[in-house]
């Protein structure tokens, strides 16, 4: 009976393999621009999963499923196996059609394949393992969105929190492995960007790699399986039934945005509009998954809990990133400044008369200056929350410089009047260099 059923299955998947597969090769001829091509493959490793296990959003569909003679979990594994062909056949046929278009030779080939299939793999079991967890197609859909979502918006906020805690250091961070979506659909884009290019192929494979995201694909499938076989057929078609979807996406999404409003430095302010989104995503998200218009005690105990939770790790990090550019500070030991002199007010179509790029500053005297400034910044910026950085008035100053220090991870920028200031040692140091006559001291 299994077998009867897998050779039923895979006839009636043909239609949409010969479909996927003629669509996909589209790319491979031309008439479908390629740089389209890493979005749809990660598209199809979302669809294809979707429409398959569909089944267990509908109850009749369940329980007819649940009437035939083979075993739950060999059921699950066939569909799992038609799914996976499905998802990487025609992607293996497309990536072969590419290699012998471009004349790849076999070991980049084999890169190739291994590369894509195994982004393509990790992609389609992690979105295995999400839809698993729902009991209805509507939960999939909030569940798959809020799971890519997630770390684009961790990422994110962390970043702009970051920003507004450090003065000096505007770095931002995008972990490669912290999204299984985000590190296929860069490898797949890092593989084909030769093609978009018409440059060099060079693809290399890493074994190493491929056997991680294996394992972790493995993992995922097996954890689906797991979960598939527990599930109830009372439960299927039944909406936020599962405890792990909309409660643990709503308490991370609003946590995130409380960071986000009580992050409350350098001039950002929390606005009345986060404040209202934030209450509507987080009770109006309970009463949609308790499937009622009442606000119990708990929840809101819950919301105070995240919301203090989130000021305080503010505060931590608002006196970690004080700390940490302090001792960044003072371990400035070579700067490259960039100056940028105007001679008439600063105003729009203003541009600079003279421009000194110098690399690797060593001078004492102007390091001590810098620092002595940045520090004095840093201080005021962490006392008043609210400080602004530009010292004076630039559409005052007929002539003045620009100055701008980069150590490492750090940027510092000031605008100094030449009139006032003519005797500072950064100033100084602009006017050693070689410059045109017009950069001059008048």
């Amino acid at each position: 009976m299994t077998k009867k059923y897998f050779r039923y299955l895979m006839k009636q998947s043909l239609p949409l393999f010969l479909m996927i597969s003629g669509f996909e090769l589209l790319f491979a001829f031309d008439f479908i621009n390629i740089e389209a091509l890493p979005m749809v493959l990660t598209a199809m490793s979302l669809i294809i999963p979707f429409v398959f296990q569909f089944w267990q959003f509908r109850r009749k569909a369940a329980y007819t499923y649940g009437a035939l003679p083979i075993r739950r979990e060999t059921l699950i594994l066939v569909r799992f196996g038609v799914i996976l062909f499905l998802v990487l056949v025609p992607a293996c046929l497309l990536l072969f059609v590419v290699a012998v278009r471009e004349n790849l030779s076999f070991a980049a080939m084999t890169a190739l394949l291994l590369n894509e299939c195994g982004g393509l793999l990790l992609m389609t079991s992690v979105n295995l393992f999400i839809l698993s967890c729902c009991r209805s197609a509507v939960e999939g859909m909030i569940a798959l969105a809020g799971a890519i979502m997630l770390p684009i918006a961790i990422v994110n906020d962390g970043t702009e929190i970051l920003s507004r805690h450090l003065l000096f250091d505007n770095r931002s961070f995008m972990p490669e492995f912290f999204s299984p979506w985000q590190y296929a659909f860069n490898r797949m884009s890092e593989d084909f960007d030769p093609l978009f290019t018409a440059g060099i192929i060079r693809i290399n494979g890493n074994w190493i790699e491929f056997g991680i995201v294996f394992l972790i694909s493995v993992a995922a499938l097996l954890l689906t399986l797991r979960i598939s076989l527990r599930q109830r057929n009372e439960d299927v078609g039944r909406n936020f039934q599962s405890k792990l979807i909309l409660p643990i996406f709503l308490s991370v999404y609003s946590f995130l945005l409380m960071l986000n409003c009580t992050s409350d430095i350098s001039g950002y302010r929390s606005q009345p509009f986060k404040v209202l989104l934030l209450i509507v995503i987080y009770f109006g998200g309970m009463m949609l998954y308790r499937q009622s218009k009442k606000v119990s005690l708990k929840q809101i105990l819950g919301f105070l809990v995240l919301g203090l939770t989130a000021w305080g790790i503010n505060q931590g990090i608002h006196t970690l990133c004080y700390r940490v550019q302090v001792q960044q500070i003072e371990k400035i030991s070579e700067v490259d400044m960039i100056f940028l002199q105007y001679n008439e007010p600063r105003g729009e179509g203003v541009n600079p008369v003279c421009r000194a790029d110098i690399e690797s500053v060593h001078d004492a005297a102007v390091l001590n200056e810098i620092r002595k400034d940045m520090r004095s910044e840093l201080d005021e910026f962490y006392q008043n929350h609210d400080f602004n950085t530009q010292t004076m008035d630039i559409s005052e100053a007929a002539k003045s410089l620009d100055v701008y220090a980069f150590a490492g991870n750090m940027a510092y920028h000031k605008t100094i009047s030449l009139e006032s200031l003519s005797d500072d040692k950064v100033v100084q140091l602009f006017y050693n260099q070689n410059l045109p006559e017009g950069c001059l001291p008048q």
